[in-house]
């Protein structure tokens, strides 16, 4: 599983534009992500953003089966500096513990919908939108942080 942003990481969806690994972790850049309870309510809540002008390569729609299949891709992957570097990233921030949330609920059947929303208005409109759908979790992955937005 590459983290290029040609090669899909579901299959079925989209590339992410930006890859979706940093430092050997998942880190979909520029995107919005919410979870939500099944794959029904993320398609629902993802339709609802097809129809606010976003386009089909713009939204990625990932059943827990296939977030623990990434996964389980990415860490076979790992070469010696991605496992360095996570290992880093751990000594400075929270996203060891936000990886393993996201896996528990993908391990308990949710769904997650991923939005490219590199603007600042872009965010605005699929945050208000996806949250209509109550997602448990909805965050933003900027270039150097990650923005709460439940």
């Amino acid at each position: 599983m590459s983290d290029t942003p040609d090669t899909p990481a579901i299959p079925g969806e989209p590339a992410f534009k930006d890859g979706a690994v940093s430092f050997g972790a998942f880190y979909p850049k520029n995107y919005l992500l919410a979870v939500f309870a099944d794959v029904p309510t993320a398609r629902t809540a993802a339709d609802h953003v097809l129809g606010e002008g976003f386009s089909a390569d713009e939204v990625i729609v990932a059943s827990g089966a296939d977030v623990l299949a990434h996964e389980r891709d990415v860490e076979a992957e790992k070469g010696l500096f991605a496992k360095i570097g996570e290992q880093l990233s751990k000594l400075y921030t929270d996203e060891s513990a936000d990886a393993k949330t996201l896996l528990r609920l993908a391990a308990q059947g949710a769904a997650f919908v991923l939005v490219y929303a590199p603007e600042d208005d872009q965010t605005t409109t699929a945050a208000a939108i996806l949250r209509n759908a109550r997602p448990s979790v909805m965050r933003k992955y900027g270039t150097l942080a990650i923005a709460e937005l439940s």
